[in-house]
């Protein structure tokens, strides 16, 4: 490295000249600064070494900043990133802190083995009470990390992002309290929920005194209480035992005294499942570490893992979760793994770096990787060569020809013998003295001199020819001198026009004051008068081409007035500076042949245009009928907005009848739709909404489409492909049909009158069980399984999520309240109808109803404004705000699921 001190000089003595005078600018006013000798080249100074000098430096030996706390070292100012070498790089007081070659580490507050990845530490040497992992999810739960085991408890045990996975059980809804409920409705949770059960296969859960343990004690009462299918001693699986004499009489191989399996199931009648003496049970091994892997030496035979068990043998310490074969190799003088081996391969293990030559500092291709530091091995590798003990990262840098620092540079610019040398930008052998380098040896362009003013261009040097450049050529501190080579002759421009007197003229590098290039003006006091000016008719020679008002550029256009009039014909015109005769000034007749045809005559209907303002029969014609604005275009007018004209406008009708020419669906001939408005202008709302229409059903099982009449009477329409069970159907404005099957999951496309079905595509939902167009025209959809709502893709039968309904929901029924334009829904489990906000999917506005929905069909019926439910076997009557029923009739059928509108089949 160099010494500050030959530079200091420059600004410290009167004696060392190497050159304050070409650093202070002290020829010229200017602003001084403070800066500061960055001796070390790292962009900053020392603080100790301040000096006053030019603003404008451009120098790499100085620093506006003097913040530098080792100006001897480039590796240590504060810019510099922190390392584990024992010196403080970033000048901040502290040493070795946050370095970017340290370790990571984790506080591992619960003392799991696991760290906490939000608080992670970077240092040089492991700190107390951390680890080498940052994978815990919860540092103050020592029984949740990757490690741990999944329990029913509401927590991620086990860090990967999900709770109680693997350990939920399955509940089902017991409505008569009878210990036993129905598989069709089921919840999966830790604990059960209240009304829920763990065992399903309940027949009548209705009826407290049906379920699978019931007694049957009495062979000669006809009910099948224990839901087994069978009564009294019938032995319907023929496996020897009569019904009520054994636990199960639907599967031959369970009778009293038959053997035992793990299937959940009583094989042998005993009143127990599953017992540890079945065939078929496993073996045990007690995990007290709970980390996965069990002891050897501590087993049991059990159906299913017993708490504090598992089903792996191979743990060699079942006291430390941390330790287990799937463990990895850590610095701690433990077989982590079970692998019998210690330490090998640690995770944590360091490398280490063969130092030769004793300097401290290491060869990077020799390394080691160990727990402990080797005999003649180091931390640092950033030795260059390791048989010379002077060559290292923190030698000094000579001009000797050898990378003394280590820093992949030889004899560079910052070695502690460079000279000074000054650049030749140009090559005319004169330097830059603003421009300077230090080095070992001058660089290409340098040279001793530092004379020059202007080292980019090689023309200019002291002693050069003067020219008119705005350069001082000769570096004499004067430019473009009266004796320049080429100078210029200027004319005296007295009117300023851009134009001089010839016979006035001076000679000067740069134009005097009122003094042009040009010679050519013949009027120099006036500045509208010189060559190339336009000539204009004033009776003079503007142009200064010896004529008078030729070409002039603003003579007036006369236009024919053939019938005399007073308006002139736009298409026979002429320019002259003066009014040639028969010409008048005003051009705007449209009809110089006729003298009762011009601007300001009376207009009427005789298809001319009287008035010539480019319209012929306009309103404003003596003879013009009154039209009426249709805004719609329905062709009916409003009367409040009309005008006159003689031929009906565009936009316009004869009839002032419309009541609304806002919209085209509304006038006295449109058909009254289901929207709350009077579309045939006959003081009447939504009377006509369903005309040509009626309610049809799918049915679910025996696969129909039936009309459904008012009264309850059903008629098969058509029977549908096999194979598809249609529990919901909906209509859009064009009488598409489009429906949910069950089987398959799919959206389809129904044709009613036929029966035919064309499959769309897979919904991706879980049962679908109301479908409703809007008048929008998107299709919505609710899941009873999922308590959710969506938009379903009419083309690709895709659901797309919008957001819950906020209640858990049975089979349901979906309808459209097109009067409002709401989506309405019914739900078999609660008896309710609700309405749901299309834009979140969330259920509100809950209204109680009287009916007891089996099978749930809902549609909404415009000319009474109330709905029609459907139960399966009973229609009713709906008055959707309060839930007021009426029952209309009983229906002949008992499969009705669904209810929409459909117009008749041809």
């Amino acid at each position: 490295m160099k010494s500050a001190l030959p530079v200091l000089c420059v600004f410290l003595t009167a004696s060392c000249r190497v050159g304050p005078d070409s650093i202070l600018d002290s020829g010229t006013v200017g602003n001084t600064c403070t800066w500061y000798v960055d001796s070390d080249g790292d962009g900053f100074g020392s603080p100790d070494a301040a000096v006053q000098m030019d603003c404008e430096y451009q120098g790499s030996e100085y620093s506006q900043d003097g913040t530098d706390c080792d100006d001897a070292t480039p590796s240590v100012n504060p810019g510099a990133s922190e390392i584990c070498d024992g010196l403080d790089q970033d000048c901040d007081g502290e040493i070795d802190e946050d370095p970017v070659d340290g370790g990571t580490w984790y506080p591992d507050l619960d003392e799991d083995g696991f760290g906490d990845p939000e608080s992670a530490i970077s240092a040089c040497e492991e700190p107390s009470g951390v680890v080498s992992d940052g994978t815990d999810c919860d540092d103050q739960n020592n029984t949740v990390n990757p490690g741990g085991i999944e329990i029913c408890n509401g927590l991620d045990d086990d860090c990967d992002g999900e709770i109680d996975e693997g350990r939920l059980l399955e509940w089902f809804l017991d409505k008569d309290g009878d210990g036993w409920g129905v598989e069709e409705y089921s919840i999966l949770s830790c604990d059960a929920p209240e009304g829920y059960v763990l065992y399903a296969g309940d027949c009548d859960d209705s009826d407290p005194a049906y379920h699978p343990s019931a007694e049957e004690s009495d062979c000669s009462d006809p009910n099948d209480y224990n839901c087994d299918g069978s009564t009294g001693y019938a032995d319907l699986d023929e496996d020897g035992f009569a019904a009520c004499e054994e636990c199960e009489d639907m599967d031959a191989s369970i009778f009293p005294g038959a053997d035992e399996y793990c299937d959940l199931e009583d094989n042998d009648c005993d009143g127990e499942v599953d017992e540890d003496d079945a065939l078929d049970a496993s073996t045990w091994y007690l995990d007290e570490d709970l980390d996965g892997f069990g002891q050897a030496e501590v087993s049991l035979v059990a159906c299913y893992v017993p708490d504090g068990y598992v089903g792996d043998a191979t743990d060699c310490d079942d006291s430390d979760s941390f330790v287990n074969p799937s463990s990895f190799e850590i610095c701690n003088d433990v077989d982590d793994d079970c692998d019998g081996q210690i330490d090998e391969e640690a995770l944590d293990a360091s490398w280490w770096y063969r130092d030769l030559d004793s300097d401290g500092y290491g060869d990077a291709a020799e390394a080691l990787e160990s727990c402990q530091q080797p005999t003649g091995y180091v931390v640092d590798y950033s030795d260059c060569d390791d048989t010379d003990s002077a060559v290292n990262t923190a030698a000094t840098e000579y001009c000797d020809g050898i990378d003394n620092d280590c820093d992949g540079e030889v004899d560079e610019d910052d070695a502690a013998d460079a000279a000074m040398w000054y650049q030749d930008g140009d090559g005319d052998g004169f330097g830059n003295p603003a421009s300077f380098a230090v080095a070992c040896v001058a660089a290409e362009d340098y040279v001793a001199d530092s004379s020059d003013c202007d080292d980019s261009n090689a023309s200019v040097h002291p002693g050069a020819d003067e020219y008119c450049n705005d350069v001082d050529d000769d570096c004499d501190g004067e430019v473009d001198e009266d004796d320049a080579l080429d100078a210029s002759t200027w004319y005296l421009d007295y009117d300023e026009d851009g134009f001089g007197d010839a016979v006035r003229y001076k000679v000067s590098c740069e134009a005097p004051d009122w003094y042009v290039a040009d010679s050519t003006d013949c009027d120099d006091v006036d500045g509208s008068i010189h060559p190339g000016a336009s000539e204009i008719c004033d009776g003079l020679d503007d142009d200064c081409d010896g004529e008078v008002d030729e070409g002039a550029v603003d003579p007036a256009t006369w236009y024919a007035d053939l019938d005399g009039d007073g308006y002139g014909d736009p298409g026979s015109s002429a320019e002259a500076c003066q009014a040639p005769e028969g010409y008048v000034a005003d051009s705007t007749d449209c009809d110089d042949g006729e003298a009762s045809v011009h601007p300001g005559a009376d207009e009427y209907c005789n298809e001319t245009d009287d008035d010539c303002d480019g319209e012929v029969d306009e309103g404003a014609a003596v003879d013009a009928p009154e039209w009426y604005v249709d805004a719609d275009e329905d062709g009916y007018g409003d009367e409040t907005e009309s005008l006159v004209a003689c031929e009906a406008p565009s936009g316009y009708s004869a009839s002032p009848d419309d009541c609304d020419d806002s919209d085209p669906q509304v006038h006295p001939e449109a058909n009254d739709a289901c929207d709350g408005v009077d579309q045939d202008c006959d003081g009447q709302v939504d009377e006509n909404s369903t005309d040509g229409q009626h309610m049809i059903t799918a049915d679910t099982t025996g696969g129909f489409i039936y009309r459904v009449d008012p009264d309850g009477t059903t008629t098969v329409i058509s029977e549908l492909d096999p194979g598809y069970s249609i529990n919901t159907v909906a209509v859009d404005d064009a009488g598409r049909a489009l429906g949910y099957d069950v089987n398959s999951g799919k959206l389809v496309e129904i044709d009613v009158c036929s029966g035919t079905i064309i499959e769309l595509g897979a919904t991706g939902t879980e049962l679908i069980c109301g479908l409703s167009f809007a008048d929008d025209g998107r299709l919505y959809a609710i899941d009873q399984t999922s308590n959710q709502t969506f938009e379903v893709d009419t083309e690709t039968g895709l659901a797309t999520y919008i957001g819950d309904l906020g209640f858990d929901l049975g089979p349901c029924g979906m309808a459209h309240d097109c009067s409002t334009d709401e989506l309405i829904g019914a739900d078999r489990y609660s008896g309710n109808i609700f309405r749901i906000d299309a834009s979140t999917g969330e259920a509100y506005g809950f209204v109680e109803t009287s009916v007891v929905f089996g099978a749930v069909g809902l549609e909404y019926d415009p000319p009474t404004g109330f709905a029609y439910a459907a139960t399966g076997t009973k229609l009713y009557q709906v008055d959707i705000e309060t839930g007021a029923t009426t029952s209309i009739s009983s229906l002949d059928v008992d499969s009705v699921d669904d209810l929409v509108y459909y117009p008749e089949c041809p």
